[in-house]
């Protein structure tokens, strides 16, 4: 499409009236956000004619839609489209990375035989992070002029979140002993962090070097977290105190529910060496690692959260107890018929949730294959829906992945997502003559890596959209992307840990929610910021130009203070946290984003 060239051109006013003349010429430098300067019957045709009003990654053309889908007088009405858009997209991300990716992961690492330690640490913390590192990698693919106020405004905003209101609200349920040497290792890390990003802004640029130290650094973090819990145990065995066994145990639903972890999405639990997904624990300790959730006194680490009764429960069907489309259509139920009538909320608020979300688990459970170690005895297994799957994912890989791709023609005729399609096909006819019904086939675990990338893929595009609409709310109500970033995108992001962390503290585990506090956004940053500038420099084969606003500068402020208070006064306390340094972190942040919005609206007046 040949995009018009617009300039604001001449302001005549006519009988009371402003009437706007446009000029085509060559100048590309007009901003989307210019659209506020013009009067609604011209805001159209300056939206179609504008080359930064649209977003080359995603489906949707957000801004577009707003301003030209529907009359003017119903721009409202748009809005609100879009706000529920949002909340739905959110909970698809939520969904899609704690349902599918999750165990996925969980199940990759035990087919590779990882140790607890380095899956802990690597598969599981990136499971757990997804969204965050996916919304910042597509921060950085829709990045113009150097804006990048939606990545760190997202990762340094979900940062204070977390550190301030999260950790604040975990200790007002009551005062506890925190864990002395992962907190004061995470907390130093994440300042350390915190400090080279804020040299790379005040830069204006980042290198391929600059870039890759971050992964660099997220591999030292993981050095010294094994290191140091192998440290810790062999001083442990010369002071003559065993590590703690647990001995089996089952597992109950209360079990399950008190052993949620806050800060992660999925679960990981040591059988023998081996990685076991809500199931029974047997002896031995894990790795107790602040990034995934850190464990608690038996050293026991988990990390799903928050999973719905649908997802929690298999009805074992045999072959002759109800026919394949039976199954198959159990099997894509995106609404648990038991769990529906057991649902006495006074306000139906947990139907209400299992409606809204239903299209989205529906759509995922048809694309995304799930091999779940929880569910026994068939790890939800499903005949008739693997065998779907294999036709399905493969094709729906291709088409998110690239749909010029997909849609490229090999030879005359046949475009590329057609061998997919026929691979796909071949391989559902084998599956269906080598497997059964009743009981899951020794490749089942394969399944997992399909699901590893059909997941990567769903969450690549959600948070694509994510980003999208929230750029186009900043154009509407003229908000710049650092404050998008570190209140809407920082907040849908973090509103499960807050959640799940609190649940947590309640059921008489607060320290592993506080560390989680830490280990988590660390983690992001270090790899939300490390991946997408990591390839962005690759492929330019250059620096990247960034700009450096007031805005930001007072983001790095808020979150190093919060830091740095949390390192002092932590330790003073003798790491015994009470109610009032809950009050403390909670009081923070108010000042911290009422300061911000001030800022951001020029009320107060910071330059760079």
């Amino acid at each position: 499409m040949n995009l018009l060239k617009l300039s604001v051109a001449t302001t005549v006013l006519s009988g009371g009236h402003q009437l706007l003349v446009l000029a085509d010429n060559e100048d590309d430098t007009a901003e989307c956000s210019d659209v506020h300067k013009y009067n609604s019957s011209w805001q159209c045709h300056f939206v179609n004619s504008t080359k930064d009003c649209y977003s080359d990654e995603g489906y949707i053309q957000y801004i577009v839609f707003i301003y030209c889908s529907l009359h003017r007088s119903l721009l409202p009405l748009a809005v609100t489209i879009l706000i529920i858009w949002l909340l739905f997209l959110f909970i698809a991300l939520a969904i899609a990375a704690d349902n599918f990716f999750c165990p996925s992961l969980e199940v990759i690492a035990k087919v590779l035989r990882m140790s607890d330690n380095i899956a802990g640490v690597t598969l599981l913390a990136f499971g757990n992070g997804a969204p965050d590192v996916f919304s910042a990698i597509s921060a950085v693919a829709n990045m113009k002029n150097g804006d990048v106020g939606m990545v760190f405004g997202a990762l340094l905003g979900a940062g204070v979140f977390l550190t301030t209101v999260v950790a604040g609200a975990v200790t007002l349920v009551g005062s506890f002993h925190a864990m002395e040497r992962p907190f004061l290792r995470d907390v130093i890390f994440y300042i350390g962090t915190v400090f080279f990003t804020f040299y790379l802004c005040h830069s204006g640029r980042v290198t391929f070097a600059e870039a890759i130290s971050y992964i660099g650094a997220y591999v030292v973090y993981v050095v010294v977290v094994i290191v140091g819990r192998l440290i810790y145990r062999y001083w442990q065995r010369m002071r003559n105190l065993p590590s703690p066994i647990i001995t089996e145990v089952p597992e109950s639903d209360d079990d399950r529910e008190g052993n949620e972890n806050p800060g992660t999405r999925g679960s990981m639990e040591s059988s023998n060496g081996h990685l076991r997904h809500n199931g029974q624990i047997t002896g031995g300790i894990n790795e107790r690692s602040p990034l995934l959730g850190p464990v608690d006194d038996t050293g026991e680490v988990d990390l799903r959260d928050g999973v719905s009764d649908q997802e929690e429960e298999e009805v074992v069907v045999s072959d002759g107890s109800a026919s394949v489309w039976v199954e198959f259509l159990h099997a894509i139920s995106p609404i648990d018929v038991a769990g529906w009538n057991r649902r006495k909320d006074k306000f139906h608020l947990g139907r209400i949730y299992a409606v809204f979300k239903a299209p989205g688990l529906f759509v995922l459970k048809l694309t995304v294959p799930l091999v779940d170690y929880s569910k026994r005895p068939k790890h939800n297994w499903s005949k008739p829906l693997n065998v779907f799957h294999c036709v399905i994912t493969p094709v729906f890989c291709v088409f998110a992945a690239s749909s010029h791709f997909a849609l490229e023609n090999l030879c005359p005729r046949f475009p590329m997502f057609v061998i997919f399609l026929i691979a796909g096909v071949i391989l559902a006819i084998v599956v269906f003559l080598t497997s059964h019904r009743d009981r899951p086939p020794v490749y089942h675990s394969a399944f997992a890596f399909f699901g590893f990338i059909s997941g990567i893929m769903w969450i690549k595009n959600i948070a694509n959209e994510i980003v999208n609409i929230l750029q186009a709310a900043g154009v509407v109500f003229s908000i710049s992307n650092t404050v998008l970033g570190l209140t809407f995108l920082a907040w849908g992001n973090s509103i499960s840990d807050l959640i799940s962390d609190v649940s947590m503290a309640r059921r008489g585990r607060p320290r592993t929610g506080l560390s989680a506090c830490f280990g988590g956004p660390l983690f992001n940053t270090l790899l939300g910021i490390g991946i997408p500038f990591t390839y962005a420099t690759y492929q330019h084969k250059s620096f990247i130009s960034i700009k450096f606003t007031a805005i930001q500068l007072f983001l790095f402020i808020g979150l190093a203070f919060s830091l740095i208070s949390s390192l002092v006064v932590v330790p003073l306390m003798r790491f015994r946290l009470k109610r009032m340094y809950g009050i403390y972190l909670i009081v923070l942040y108010v000042i911290f984003l009422t300061l911000a919005l001030l800022i951001e609206r020029d009320v107060i007046h910071w330059t760079v």
